[in-house]
C-alpha cells in the first residue's frame, strides 16, 4: 500500500507540489491540534520540491536566456539607428546647419537641430 502511494506521489508534477504545500499550509495555520513545526517543515518542503520542479522545468533558464537575446536585438536595432542617422547627419550638414546656426539662442536649445554642433568647425 504505501509503495503504491509512494510511487503515485513521486509523479506528480511541480504545479502539483505547490498546491498541496499550500493546502498543507491552509490547514496547519487553522488547525491548533496539529503541530504547527510538522506542518511548516512538510509545507517548506512540498515548496522546496515544487520549486525545484519549475527550476529543473528549463522554463527560467529559458525566459532569461530570451530575454537576453531580445536585449542584445535591442542594442544592435540601436547601433544601426545610430549608423543610419549619423549618416543623414553627413549628408544634411551643409544645407541644414547653417540655418541652425543663424537663429537666435533660445531658439537653438529649442530646436531638434542641436547635433549641427557637432559640424560647426566643417562648415
Amino acid at each position: 500500500m504505501f509503495a503504491a502511494v509512494s510511487s503515485y506521489l513521486s509523479d506528480l508534477p511541480w504545479w502539483a507540489w505547490a498546491i498541496i504545500a499550500v493546502i498543507v499550509i491552509a490547514y496547519g495555520v487553522q488547525n491548533d491540534r496539529v503541530g504547527k513545526a510538522i506542518i511548516l517543515t512538510v509545507a517548506f518542503g512540498l515548496i522546496g520540491t515544487g520549486l525545484y520542479g519549475i527550476w529543473s522545468s528549463g522554463v527560467p533558464q529559458a525566459a532569461v536566456g530570451s530575454f537576453a537575446r531580445h536585449v542584445a536585438r535591442i542594442e544592435a536595432e540601436e547601433v544601426r539607428v545610430a549608423a543610419i542617422r549619423k549618416e543623414g547627419q553627413e549628408q544634411a550638414f551643409r544645407v541644414v546647419c547653417p540655418d541652425y546656426f543663424e537663429q537666435g539662442w533660445l531658439d537653438r536649445q529649442l530646436s531638434t537641430l542641436s547635433w549641427c554642433n557637432d559640424y560647426r568647425e566643417r562648415l
